[in-house]
């Protein structure tokens, strides 16, 4: 198992991080286009806050040894995205309110959170951390 040091460090940054963006770039965009800025503009970042934590769980929870980290990292973004577009539609097909306003906000917001996410994970090294631990023997390293 990945040491706990390292979770909690992904979990602190992340939400860290999450919170800050969402203050600035909330108020950023209210002082900058004002008559473009959505009352719930807030619910992005925490949406795509959300989605990276179920992401991240379900890359610990898919995590033996058998699987690889990538591989299932990589399946995590792709389920991030197909969600992400899903709501997209959504919103565009049944709102019909500020399109392009939400669909420039949650594009980049999106493309943040990738970014970010990846970024953090790479730090996250689950073999580096299993080796410190001394859980990991040399056939599963040299895979």
């Amino acid at each position: 198992m990945i040491n706990s040091v390292a979770k909690h460090k992904y979990v602190l940054y992340l939400s860290l991080i999450a919170m800050l963006w969402d203050v600035v770039s909330g108020y950023l965009f209210h002082l900058c286009y004002p008559e473009h800025y959505m009352a719930f503009y807030p619910v992005i970042p925490i949406y795509y806050y959300l989605l990276n934590m179920g992401c991240y769980l379900m890359i610990d929870a898919f995590k033996d040894k058998s699987r690889s980290h990538v591989m299932v990292f990589l399946a995590s973004k792709m389920i991030k995205m197909l969600v992400s577009i899903v709501l997209l539609l959504i919103y565009i097909v049944f709102v019909k309110v500020q399109r392009v306003e939400f669909l420039i906000a949650f594009l980049g917001n999106y493309l943040f959170f990738l970014i970010i996410d990846t970024v953090l994970m790479s730090a996250y090294k689950p073999h580096k951390a299993a080796l410190d631990e001394g859980e990991i023997n040399n056939e599963t390293v040299a895979e």
